[in-house]
């Protein structure tokens, strides 16, 4: 099975992985424990990387056509 690096369905698949992953380690880390403040960064964090991911994606699109 050949990935396409370029596949929206890839990077969104990933995106929702990462995002899932990151909440579960933190509340593994934490216990469930709202007060610790590692659990402040359980939708900090993923959302962060969501909104980086937006703009390398416009970044790279505006890139792309500029070239061609």
């Amino acid at each position: 099975m050949k990935l396409d690096w370029q596949s929206r369905r890839l990077w969104m698949t990933v995106g929702y992985v990462g995002s899932a992953g990151w909440m579960l380690l933190v509340l593994a880390v934490t216990n469930g424990d709202v007060s610790d403040p590692f659990f402040n960064t359980i939708f900090l964090v993923p959302l962060t990387g969501w909104v980086v991911g937006l703009v390398i994606a416009r970044i790279v699109v505006y890139l792309r056509d500029r070239r061609n």
